[in-house]
């Protein structure tokens, strides 16, 4: 992470600066005279970003003793995530933005322009999110939470592969906080009940012998209820709610994985490889010792999968041979008599 203090862009308005500091005094009260005061503002001002603030959902009491925010919200606002995210991740450069079109197309850009690691762009919707190999990743405003970290890993050139499985299994872990179990399909979708929940996509620059840098885009399907799902994507998606029953608050669920991400990522900078992390990776993985199909671009092989390596490659059975799979996307076979992928 960057020595920079956090910031954001975005001109704070008075809503966005009010906001941390009724998140800092509940579930206590703060008056109207001092939020003015403290802001340099009027209080009809102050009432004034009140109604904005409530506008956007927040449950906030006014009575005469001033203000109080009851509960955390489930906003993405970055004066917000600053507050909450600011004593354990001090130097977080936080980037929002309501919608567009991709936060992995905008961390790029800034990685290009020299931004320094520990980068995290977010946003509420995304108009052109992707998956791997080019396909599109469903959102709709408030229901998902979609960012991208930008890392500048002093690690060999041939062990960012482990990064994709490394940040699977810190997703994991975090949501295993959630009393979820979710499974991990390599190389880099969780699945709750057989169904993706989420996924993951790295996208980097390297030189011959380093990493220039690597965007880490995750993208975890929070609010959806089953009749916002199309008919495509019913049969093979779900959400933490369609799970658990209940709405999560998105801002904490961030926290909760960014805790485990960055607990993962020192160790795997400075373990070497993957290995140290393999065990718990295989603990998780979804179709261990299954058959499967992995297709590689025009290539398409069925076997059995027996693990993955330290630098993240799969480990597949065919006949009496192993093979390692570098990069891929599988598929369950669920019948052995039908063709090859």
């Amino acid at each position: 992470m960057p020595n920079d203090p956090m910031r954001w862009e975005n001109g704070k308005d008075l809503a966005d600066r009010i906001l941390p500091l009724l998140a800092e005094t509940s579930p206590g009260f703060v008056s109207g005279e001092e939020i003015a005061g403290r802001m340099g503002v009027s209080r009809v001002a102050v009432w004034k970003a009140i109604q904005r603030l409530k506008g956007h959902g927040l449950a906030i009491q006014a009575s005469r003793k001033g203000y109080c925010l009851e509960g955390r919200p489930d906003l993405l606002w970055p004066s917000y995530l600053a507050w909450l995210l600011g004593e354990r991740f001090p130097n977080l450069s936080i980037v929002y933005r309501e919608t567009i079109d991709s936060t992995s197309t905008l961390a790029k850009r800034l990685a290009q322009e020299g931004a320094g690691a520990g980068t995290l762009v977010i946003a509420d919707q995304q108009g052109r999110g992707r998956g791997r190999l080019s396909r599109s990743w469903f959102s709709r405003p408030g229901k998902s939470l979609l960012f991208s970290i930008l890392l500048r890993p002093q690690v060999a050139p041939e062990r960012l592969p482990s990064l994709s499985l490394v940040t699977a299994l810190a997703l994991a872990r975090s949501l295993e906080k959630q009393n979820l179990r979710p499974m991990l399909k390599w190389p880099n979708d969780l699945l709750l009940g057989g169904k993706k929940v989420a996924g993951i996509l790295l996208e980097s620059s390297m030189e011959p012998d380093q990493i220039e840098w690597v965007v880490v885009g995750v993208g975890i399907n929070v609010n959806y209820s089953i009749e916002d799902w199309s008919q495509e994507l019913a049969p093979r998606s779900t959400s933490l709610q369609e799970v658990t029953g209940k709405s999560l608050n998105r801002a904490e669920l961030l926290r909760g994985f960014l805790e485990e991400f960055s607990r993962h990522i020192d160790q795997w900078t400075t373990a070497g490889s993957f290995a140290a992390q393999k065990g718990a990776y295989l603990e998780r993985m979804a179709w261990l010792d299954r058959v499967v199909d992995i297709r590689s671009g025009k290539e398409c092989k069925r076997g059995v999968a027996i693990g993955v390596g330290d630098g993240g490659d799969l480990l597949l059975q065919v006949g009496g041979e192993i093979e390692r799979i570098r990069w891929g996307e599988g598929s369950l076979v669920i019948d052995r008599n039908n063709p090859i992928c």
